[in-house]
C-alpha cells in the first residue's frame, strides 16, 4: 500500500499522520513549514535528511525537495477538474493522480481509496487487503491501525493541550491534529515501543524542535523553520 502519509518517520508515521493538512483553527500565527531537518540516530549512527517546502499563493504545497542519502522531489499540480497530480523524482519516481470529492478531499489515487470523517482521514484501503484505520477525538488522531502485507501495527497517541501550528499545505489529504502529541506507543509484535516526545518553541509558540526518544542510543530530532516570522 502506498501510504499518503508522506513525512519523515518510518518509525512513526507520527509526523506524517499528525500534520498533513491545513490549519484547523483560525489563527494569525503562520505555521507554513519552510524547512524540516531530520536527524535520525539509530544505534549511535546519525543520518540527516533535509526537507524544503514551497507553497502557492493559497498556502498549498506545490513542491517538497529532499536531500540526504538520496536526493528527490515531490511536486503537486492542482488542476481545475477535481484532481491533484503528484509527481515524484528520484527515489520512488512516478506520478499519482488524486481524485477529489465534493469537499476537496482525496477519494482515490487509482490504487488506494480514502474515507474521511469530519474532514479527518479515517480509512485508506487498497485491493491487496492493506488498510489504515484511524480514530479521532477532540480534533486529534488518537489511534491508527495499519495492516500491510498481513502485518498489523497499532499506533496510539497521547496529546498535550498545546496547539500544533505546523502546516504542510496538503489539505486535500485531510485535517491535521489540533494539539501536539506528547507520547506515542507502537505495537506490532511483542512489547510496545514507547516514544517520549519533547519540544522547544519560538516566540509565537511554533515548534522549533521536536525530539522522539524510544530509549537507548536511538533518537529522532526534527528542526523547523517557517515561511515568515
Amino acid at each position: 500500500m502506498k501510504k499518503i502519509l508522506y513525512s519523515t518517520l518510518s518509525i512513526a508515521f507520527l509526523s506524517s499522520v499528525l500534520f498533513l493538512g491545513s490549519c484547523k483553527k483560525t489563527t494569525s500565527v503562520n505555521g507554513l513549514v519552510q524547512t524540516e531537518v531530520e536527524v535520525a540516530t539509530v544505534n549511535g549512527v546519525a543520518t540527516t535528511t533535509n526537507f524544503t517546502f514551497t507553497y502557492d499563493g493559497q498556502g498549498r504545497q506545490i513542491l517538497k525537495q529532499v536531500s540526504g542519502s538520496t536526493v528527490s522531489s515531490v511536486s503537486y499540480n492542482y488542476g481545475s477538474s477535481g484532481q491533484v497530480v503528484q509527481t515524484t523524482t528520484g527515489t520512488n519516481a512516478g506520478t499519482v493522480t488524486y481524485t477529489l470529492n465534493s469537499q476537496g478531499l482525496a477519494s482515490s489515487d487509482g490504487t488506494n481509496t480514502y474515507s474521511f470523517t469530519n474532514g479527518y482521514l479515517t480509512t485508506e484501503d487498497d485491493a491487496a487487503g492493506n488498510s489504515l484505520n484511524s480514530t479521532v477525538s477532540n480534533g486529534n488522531v488518537t489511534g491508527t491501525t495499519v495492516v500491510e502485507g498481513g502485518v498489523t501495527t497499532i499506533y496510539a497517541y497521547q496529546f498535550s493541550t498545546t496547539q500544533d501550528y505546523r502546516n504542510f499545505g496538503l489539505s486535500f489529504l485531510g485535517k491535521r491534529n489540533t494539539d501536539l502529541v506528547s507520547s506515542e506507543s507502537v505495537t506490532s509484535t511483542g512489547t510496545p515501543t514507547q516514544y517520549t516526545i519533547t519540544y522547544t518553541y519560538d516566540s509565537q509558540g511554533r515548534v522549533l524542535q521536536q525530539t522522539l526518544t524510544p530509549g537507548g542510543s536511538t533518537s529522532y530530532v526534527y528542526t523547523y523553520t517557517y515561511t515568515s516570522n
